[in-house]
């Protein structure tokens, strides 16, 4: 298999694994103690300002998947990028990319 098809071949798995990534949820999760009791937030940009969402116990699990989710979607997409742009070099470009 020659180069441009293993390219390819490895842009069409980044891009059925990020089809998997359904549950993205953009910020940072952390867990701050107040007062003895463990609660759980949520640290992300609204309408260009940073805040702070507080995250029920039930939901904490959810909300570090899909943090980490969207960490991993943002890591696919450069991958991505980089793929298209060593394709674009080796002369495949336009809609072929």
């Amino acid at each position: 298999m020659n180069e441009m098809n293993k390219l390819i071949g490895k842009r069409d798995a980044l891009l059925m694994e990020l089809a998997q990534l359904n549950g993205l949820v953009a910020g940072s999760f952390f867990a701050r103690d107040m007062n003895g009791t463990t609660r759980f937030c949520l640290s992300c940009m609204q309408g260009g300002r940073q805040r702070q969402a507080y995250i029920s116990a039930k939901h904490a699990d959810a909300v570090r998947l899909g943090v980490g989710q969207h960490a991993r979607a943002l890591e696919i997409l450069s991958e991505l990028g980089k793929i298209n742009l060593q394709l674009i070099k080796k002369g495949v470009g336009g809609s072929d990319v």
